[in-house]
């Protein structure tokens, strides 16, 4: 498996599960359930305040999704990308970059969707590189 680390994130890669996990750090919330967006699924967690924010993001069938292969994915450099929560949308954008013969490639997801799940308005930055790196 795959680790990065940023300074809000972690994301992890599962090449065997062809998953990808990315986990907000420093956030106080109980997890209450997994909402899907265009094949990313965000879980959710209520805060103290009974407030509803993403606590994290999983993307199976991450090759696919992000039309790359899974050697690719075990080659990633870094991540960076966007969650923003509007009273009425969610917006993703998540923007790998990947060594593919010696040098960098950018592959990137956008996702958006009603937020019929009363989250609470929120935006956060997906910033990570390599643990090894």
């Amino acid at each position: 498996m795959n680790k990065f680390e940023g300074k809000d994130v972690t994301l992890n890669y599962d090449p065997l599960a062809d998953a990808m996990y990315i986990k907000r750090k420093n956030i106080e919330a109980e997890y209450d359930h997994t909402i899907e967006v265009d094949n990313i699924y965000l879980d959710m967690g209520v805060t103290k305040t009974g407030g509803k924010i993403i606590t994290g993001v999983e993307i199976i069938d991450a090759s696919e999704i992000f039309g790359v292969t899974k050697f690719d994915l075990s080659n990633i450099i870094g991540t960076s990308g966007l969650i923003e929560v509007y009273k009425e949308t969610v917006k993703i954008n998540i923007i790998l970059e990947v060594l593919k013969r010696n040098k960098p490639f950018e592959k990137s997801i956008n996702a958006k969707a009603l937020n019929e799940y009363g989250l609470s308005n929120e935006s956060f930055n997906i910033q990570a590189t390599s643990a090894s790196a």
